[in-house]
């Protein structure tokens, strides 16, 4: 009998770390003002911080299967680019430069430091 609780106990107990886990590296969607932009991104997990960024013809949508996988160690921001995906189109330009510094100022905004930073970018 006693045994048969201790396992039942332990199997939630199991479940609930796995599910707690689990909601804690979940991706989430999320949208942040940038110079009159909306940039969409999905992040996802705390840690030092790992940005994904996208190629051509591409949304941030293309990170998922790594996201969770990453947001296990790492905070990990994965934008759509100015333009692209579900981020607004800029009014008035939309070159590399400007949306460099665009996301520049969404890291920013996400509370990253320069020291803990890492980006990966996929063309």
């Amino acid at each position: 009998m006693n045994f048969i609780f201790k396992s039942r106990f332990f199997v939630a107990a199991l479940f609930v770390a796995t599910t707690y886990g689990a909601e804690q590296n979940a991706v989430v969607s999320r949208d942040a003002k940038i110079d009159d932009v909306q940039l969409h991104y999905l992040t996802a997990g705390h840690g030092p911080a790992v940005i994904l960024l996208h190629g051509f013809a591409e949304t941030s949508r293309m990170w998922q299967p790594l996201i969770p996988l990453l947001a296990e160690k790492f905070t990990v921001i994965a934008p759509d680019l100015p333009g692209i995906g579900d981020s607004s189109i800029p009014m008035d330009k939309i070159d590399m430069i400007t949306s460099a510094n665009r996301v520049h100022a969404l890291i920013i905004r996400s509370g990253s430091r320069r020291r803990e930073l890492s980006v990966t970018i996929l063309d």
